[in-house]
């Protein structure tokens, strides 16, 4: 045998087991109870669906109450990734970016504000100055999720190529 004798101590909510033999001090490693086998699992099968294209927002919300029910993670823990400022900002964000784009906002504001470029050159530019600029003062994320219909937009109507302004686009939100 590897390890003559192994002695289990809880330190918090963790089981740690201290094993003799694996060094002058002995090894510690984390032994999982059930919970961390069930977490490893839920987060095993969330993998395996988003893999697959089902919804990250519904399948993370599923792990999230199972994980809640099975009393795995406390109340607290389960909200409080919500609790973050940043978080809640950019979740209002996507909403505002969602409704501009229901509404048709984004197709009346900033379609016509792109103009019409001539060139694959000038409609990247004309993408890529307002995202440097808006990104500067608001979260980027939803910038380019507002402005990804109106890059396709722009570029079925002038006959470009979407590819060619969409990664720019990218780009452009992160300066």
């Amino acid at each position: 045998a590897l390890f003559a004798a192994a002695a289990v101590h809880f330190q918090g909510d963790a089981a740690v087991c201290t094993v003799a033999g694996g060094g002058p001090h002995g090894a510690a490693v984390v032994c999982l109870d059930w919970r961390g086998y069930y977490t490893m699992w839920v987060t095993l099968v969330s993998l395996v669906l988003m893999a697959r294209d089902a919804p990250p927002d519904l399948v993370l919300s599923g792990a999230t109450l199972s994980l809640l029910l099975l009393r795995v993670i406390t109340d607290a823990e389960a909200l409080r990734g919500f609790a973050s400022p940043s978080i809640a900002t950019v979740g209002v964000l996507f909403v505002l970016a969602k409704a501009l784009e229901q509404t048709g906002a984004v197709d009346a504001l900033v379609v016509p504000a792109l103009g019409a470029p001539r060139s694959h050159t000038a409609a990247v530019l004309r993408v890529c100055v307002p995202t440097a600029l808006l990104s500067a003062f608001l979260n980027n994320t939803p910038i380019v999720a507002m402005l990804i219909p109106a890059c396709e937009v722009l570029a079925r109507r002038h006959n470009l190529s979407a590819r060619v302004l969409l990664m720019p686009l990218s780009f452009a939100s992160m300066l």
